[in-house]
């Protein structure tokens, strides 16, 4: 593969390189790495309400007049997609877009200076590769980061920078700083035009990164017991509810946000999940439900007295205490 005015090695990992620029000439690119003074930086974006994320990465010289920037859709369920995971994703590409350079490089070990503004996925590439655990959130992107980097005798000397610096500093930007604002553009520039896609799912890369694992058609990418759980028993559940509710279970499959409602929970507390399953499962505490458990004599509303009172009618009570007390709820 020509690179500028140079060939390489071809890209370990194709997504990563969806998009790819050079300078005309990128040797004094390879000259920078090789003494140590090249910088590496990328950045992620992340879409939620489209789910889409992005990430994009820039291997630059010291004076920025050579330079390999590359990016690309970030692929994976959407239940695994998050900022987090597209930052991961731009990490991998400095790893991949490293490694095309091999060929280059001389082979005495060297340090390229590696900045990114989120700390805790910054430290993931110096991470022991036998202590990578499962449980982690994007481990198959963390696997194929740590091994792209083990058949390299180029190493990341990670830096951490400040993000979005273009809408705080007064003052003029440090070079990193402005390569990372760069390639928070450049993400956000590659996900737009995806609005509305859904990401793909990775191919298997052979020696690089963790086996893959699918279930069910869906791509176990994060914590693997809780993504395991839900692969193996959400059909199960859905066809369940189906039943107990007597609706086609594919009108559910099609019809709910299932991947909202994952994202909901994940972001509340606890007992407020809990209080989400209960709901969900038809245990919350209505006039059917007390009256079945022996704790009220009938199951009647308590406030409108209308019978049989139900999950629906707890929504929808025409008491008027009931409409006040949501409409103080949704002014919150």
């Amino acid at each position: 593969m020509q690179l500028g005015d140079l060939y390489a090695f071809a890209p370990t990992i194709a997504w990563v390189t969806e998009h790819l620029q050079t300078s005309p000439s990128i040797q004094p690119l390879i000259d920078d790495i090789a003494n140590g003074v090249a910088v590496a930086v990328c950045d992620g974006s992340y879409f939620e309400i489209y789910g889409i994320g992005s990430s994009a990465w820039i291997l630059s010289s010291a004076d920025d007049s050579s330079w390999i920037e590359g990016g690309g859709i970030v692929p994976g369920p959407l239940t695994d997609l998050n900022s987090y995971r597209c930052e991961i994703g731009g990490l991998l590409g400095i790893g991949v877009g490293t490694a095309c350079l091999k060929n280059l490089l001389p082979i005495i070990p060297h340090f390229m200076l590696t900045a990114y503004d989120n700390l805790e996925a910054l430290r993931k590439i110096t991470a022991d590769r036998h202590k990578v655990k499962t449980t982690w959130k994007s481990v198959d992107f963390i696997s194929q980061i740590l091994d792209v980097w083990s058949h390299q005798h180029c190493k990341p000397s990670p830096q951490h920078v400040y993000g979005h610096q273009d809408d705080k500093r007064t003052g003029p930007l440090t070079f990193v700083e402005h390569l990372n604002v760069q390639m928070d553009r450049l993400a956000k520039s590659l996900a737009i035009p995806s609005f509305g896609n859904l990401p793909s799912i990775p191919p298997a890369v052979p020696l690089i990164g963790m086996s893959q694992l699918v279930i069910q058609d869906t791509l176990i990418a994060s914590t693997f017991q809780k993504s395991l759980t839900y692969s193996i028993h959400h059909n199960a559940m859905v066809e369940y509810l189906g039943y107990k509710w007597e609706i086609d279970a594919n009108i559910l499959h099609d019809s709910v946000a299932w991947t909202s409602i994952i994202n909901a929970r994940k972001r509340t507390s606890f007992p407020f999940q809990k209080f989400i399953s209960k709901w969900i499962s038809e245990d919350t505490a209505t006039g059917i439900v007390m009256r079945r458990r022996k704790q009220r004599i009938h199951d009647h509303c308590p406030r409108c007295d209308a019978p049989q009172e139900h999950l629906v009618h707890i929504l929808t009570c025409p008491h008027p205490d009931v409409h006040t007390l949501t409409d103080v709820e949704l002014d919150i």
